[in-house]
């Protein structure tokens, strides 16, 4: 009987299960066996040399090695199996076991984005809102008097001062270093944008949506309350029903979290490919006059996960919480509960948490980032690509000075997109992989922060 036989992932081959098992057995090619896996039929196998999957459920008891064991000593004995081939301790005990292979690395095997074909430039502003915007600035008599309500200047530390310095250059330009960004139509909800750039991913990573196990979603305005956006994209790309499908909420961090999440999901060793996905379309809770309203794009991003070899993939995270800091910037009325009859905004709700959060990110990335290259065992030299959060012109440029990754590679695209959430870093690394800024082998460096608040780094090795 003829079995497809899956080598890195990559390249396939058709032989006897039987010949390739004696294969593997001769070659001594499971001496250095890190992981068995056995489900619905279909036995996988990670070892030094990659990952090897094939259907083996009729002749298991002839390998009983093969197969899921209570402790890493105990081999289970062909007395165990059924006479249908399949193992007796095929449930919770495998999956105890590979909760534990730690070091099955996770990484991403493609990037998309989907960016609108409506272009908002600045002319869009009325003159008069352009006025008044400038004339709330001169009233509050300089920035650096208004920063001065929260840590005082001589009393601010390195961090503080270099994000002060940043501000007090750019009060005077009222789009804050923005000269586009783009509106969905219409006729669009977010659903359209997401499944766009997950076909993008999807063709990116030489993987099919009916290979993908879960899809994890992060919608800033989803099509519906209450119905995960992520439900929608498993229809619109004919995916399994047996896909888990389920939305996430971490603010303009959620990318970082989902790839925690993803990473997490895939060792249990339940899941084998994963989609994630970001949306953001602020467009459709903006006030106008609000001078927020210029830094803000509407856009998606996604990207595609699953095991890697060995020295790729995610290699260090750091997620940190302080909820001390009430949210800052939200979505409801202005006043009321998101579920009054009024119509929801996006604005600020707190302008000195908001000025708190705002001083404290230099500081906040650094010790990320630190933690994240702690993690993985790199140094700030290692860090070949660096993309970050981009709420502001200077934010990617003072979160990399200030940990130390001068050398790294990276990508702006805040003043073509404006803010895209948790779209940033992921459309950053697509950008950079278009670019030939990121290859393969490549360390790269992550950081963002979301309302709440949260924030995190990550580090990991870009390919397979």
């Amino acid at each position: 009987m003829a079995s497809e036989f899956r080598l890195d992932y990559g390249r396939s081959l058709t032989a006897g299960p039987s010949q390739l098992v004696a294969a593997w057995v001769e070659d001594d090619a499971l001496s250095d066996v890190e992981l068995v896996a056995v489900r619905q039929g279909v036995a996988e196998v990670i070892c030094d040399a990659g990952l090897f999957s094939m259907n083996v459920a009729d002749y298991c008891p002839r390998v009983p090695s093969l197969f899921p064991v209570r402790t890493p000593n105990d081999r289970v004995s062909s007395s165990n199996h059924r006479p249908n081939g399949n193992p007796r301790h095929e449930g919770s005990m495998l999956y105890e076991r590979i909760a534990r292979m730690k070091h099955l690395n996770v990484g991403i095997y493609g990037v998309g984005t989907y960016l609108p074909d409506q272009v908002r430039s600045n002319d869009f502003w009325s003159e008069p809102a352009r006025r008044s915007w400038v004339e709330r600035r001169r009233r509050q008599a300089g920035l650096t008097a208004v920063l001065k309500a929260g840590p005082k200047n001589a009393e601010a530390g390195p961090g503080e001062q270099i994000i002060i310095s940043e501000l007090e250059r750019s009060k005077d330009d009222i789009f804050q270093g923005v000269d586009e960004r783009r509106v969905m139509a219409e006729e669009m909800v977010s659903s359209d944008m997401e499944v766009s750039a997950a076909e993008q991913a999807l063709a990116c990573s030489g993987i099919r949506a009916q290979d993908v196990d879960f899809i994890l979603t992060h919608s800033l305005v989803p099509d519906r309350l209450g119905s995960p956006n992520a439900s929608a994209v498993q229809r619109q790309l004919g995916m399994r029903q047996d896909t888990l499908a389920m939305a996430t909420e971490g603010a303009c961090n959620s990318f970082q979290q989902q790839l925690l999440l993803a990473q997490a999901m895939i060792q249990t060793g339940s899941f084998r490919h994963g989609l994630i996905i970001q949306s953001a379309a602020p467009s459709r809770l903006l006030h106008m006059e609000d001078q927020i309203s210029v830094t803000l794009g509407d856009g998606a991003a996604a990207a595609v996960l699953g095991p890697v070899s060995a020295e790729r993939g995610i290699l260090g995270a750091a997620h940190f919480c302080d909820g001390s800091v009430s949210p800052t910037a939200v979505c409801d009325p202005i006043d009321s509960p998101w579920y009054s009859a009024r119509r929801n905004v996006f604005h600020v709700v707190d302008s000195k948490q908001g000025r708190k959060m705002l001083l404290s990110v230099a500081d906040i990335s650094n010790r990320a980032i630190n933690e994240a290259l702690r993690k993985a065992g790199l140094t700030a030299p290692d860090i070949d690509f660096y993309a970050s959060h981009q709420g502001a012109k200077w934010m990617r440029r003072i979160t990399q000075e200030h940990a130390g990754l001068a050398s790294a590679r990276f990508v702006d695209t805040f003043s073509r997109t404006g803010s895209l959430f948790s779209a940033n870093i992921p459309f950053q690394l697509a950008e950079g992989c278009r670019m030939g800024m990121i290859n393969d082998g490549d360390a790269v460096a992550m950081f963002s922060g979301g309302t709440g608040i949260t924030w995190a780094a990550t580090t990991l090795r870009w390919g397979h």
